[in-house]
């Protein structure tokens, strides 16, 4: 898969941003609770106890700037990384890594790391002090990466996802908005098969990525994945073919939580695992080819059968299946495609609930015995 490789200067790696230090006096680990062996163990490793530099230690200091609390100020010159609590003072942790001229921030490196950010009624904010810096979900193959929350995410380098990123609205219609950035891409491939890395709306949330700039004529494009990516391997990323765009434009996709109350009246008798939010902005066009990257792992969960998935589009304000002869299943893939026309405005993917498939099947026998009866 062609990867667009980044050198990120790591200013919070693997890190849940919590539990600030209360002075600017470092603190040993606490080895109260370990069991003999472990610290047995430990005594036998061999390594140099470094003193962090005064400068770089986590402390919590004043604070007068406007960014209201949960905001992260990202302070690329000087490497550190502001956390806004919510009393106004700042939780500072510094660079943990190396810097190389290129400002960003990295959610599990090697190891594991978790972030997440707003709540139930409190938005939170990440704003960026140096013009460009970069967000990464999960750095190497080795590591896991979790970025979950909402608010806005208003950093304008490249958001790389080889990990999760959840728009969790905690039980409201919020979004994570990361619009501002320059572009999305991913650098290891997610497996089709077990593959759980990609992006996801819980509880009332909708991921907001960069709008796709459509040139005219008829180009492909991909959102939620690598640009250069011809088959969409992240779990709801999708790759669209738009076709004869009278001029250039632009098209915003969101990827939204079922349970939103924006999200059109889904057609009964099937189970959805994915609705999808299009706005064209009034651009001429023809149609679009859609390909879906759709949650297996959610379909597994639920108990639904991948070959019969549907993909549906919603436009003139009803929701109309793509059994057309567009329509196309792949699911060693994990991937549907069909074609919609320029008045879409939603698409989805469903599978029918197990006794619509009952009374399909039924139906169908009944026919049968009727027509040789006759």
């Amino acid at each position: 898969m062609p990867s667009l490789m980044m050198k990120l200067g790591t200013l919070a790696a693997g890190l849940m941003l919590s539990g600030c230090m209360q002075a600017t006096t470092y603190e040993a680990t606490n080895t109260t609770n370990f069991k003999p062996r472990d610290k047995e163990l430990l005594a036998k490793v061999s390594y140099v106890k470094t003193p962090v530099a005064e400068p770089f230690r986590r402390a919590i200091v004043e604070y007068h700037r406007k960014e209201l609390p949960g905001s992260i100020v990202v302070d690329s010159d000087n490497h550190y990384l502001y956390y806004v609590l919510n009393d106004g003072t700042l939780c500072l942790d510094p660079d943990a890594g190396q810097s190389n001229g290129e400002a960003g921030i990295t959610i599990g490196g090697a190891g594991a790391g978790s972030f997440r950010m707003g709540a139930a009624n409190r938005a939170a904010k990440i704003i960026e002090a140096q013009a460009g810096t970069n967000l990464a979900v999960r750095a190497k193959e080795s590591g896991s990466g979790v970025f979950r929350g909402w608010g806005s995410v208003a950093l304008t380098g490249v958001v790389v996802n080889n990990g999760e990123i959840i728009a969790d609205g905690y039980g409201g219609d919020h979004t994570l908005d990361l619009s501002t950035a320059a572009g999305v891409t991913n650098t290891i491939e997610n497996p089709t098969l077990g593959g759980t890395n990609g992006w996801f709306a819980r509880n009332g949330g909708a991921v907001q990525l960069p709008a796709l700039k459509v040139a005219a004529g008829t180009n492909a494009y991909s959102w939620g994945e690598d640009p250069n990516d011809a088959l969409p391997d992240l779990v709801n990323s999708v790759r669209l073919v738009v076709r004869e765009a009278a001029a250039p434009g632009t098209i915003d996709i969101s990827l939204l939580s079922l349970d939103r109350s924006d999200v059109p009246t889904l057609p009964s008798g099937h189970h959805f695992i994915g609705v999808w939010k299009f706005d064209a902005h009034g651009m001429p066009f023809e149609g679009v080819d859609l390909a879906v990257r759709y949650d297996d792992g959610l379909a597994q969960e639920l108990g639904l059968s991948e070959s019969i998935l549907k993909l549906w589009k919603y436009e003139n304000g009803a929701w109309i299946r793509i059994n057309d002869e567009s329509f196309r299943r792949y699911s060693a893939l994990n991937i549907l495609s069909g074609y919609a026309g320029n008045e879409l405005t939603y698409f989805a993917v469903s599978a029918p609930e197990p006794t619509t498939i009952g009374v399909i099947v039924m139906g169908g026998w009944m026919l049968m015995r009727r027509r040789r009866r006759d």
